[in-house]
């Protein structure tokens, strides 16, 4: 905050993903995988990446009743939609996608999923 009151974020607002120099709108990529039958709900984020600075990585939860997909299945699905760098390096399978008490899914609770995969 400056002198006069004025707040200046110096972070993304928006939670895009530079990923080697392209941007990828994570929403974009969550929009995707829900398309598929079997898919309740997904998260997008970006992890470290030494040599791109952020990919894409992506968590899951099913719906009960459907058959469950592959990750192969779900990133043809993102493969066919989206351009080649909005693929995401991994996609994890959950049982319930981590949420906060206002049961908004938690997204640095989605980026520890890919170091456990």
């Amino acid at each position: 905050m400056d002198a006069d009151g004025f707040v200046t974020v110096y972070v993304r607002a928006d939670g895009a993903i530079n990923r080697g120099g392209f941007k990828i709108l994570p929403e974009s990529v969550r929009v995707v995988l829900l398309e598929h039958p079997a898919v309740r709900d997904a998260c997008v984020v970006g992890v470290p990446d030494r040599r791109l600075g952020q990919v894409p990585f992506a968590a899951v939860e099913l719906r009960r009743e459907r058959g469950e997909p592959d990750s192969t299945e779900l990133r043809e699905l993102v493969r066919e939609a989206l351009p080649g760098h909005h693929m995401p390096v991994d996609i994890a399978i959950v049982d319930e996608l981590p949420r906060n008490a206002a049961m908004k899914v938690r997204a640095d609770a989605v980026a520890a999923l890919c170091q456990e995969n």
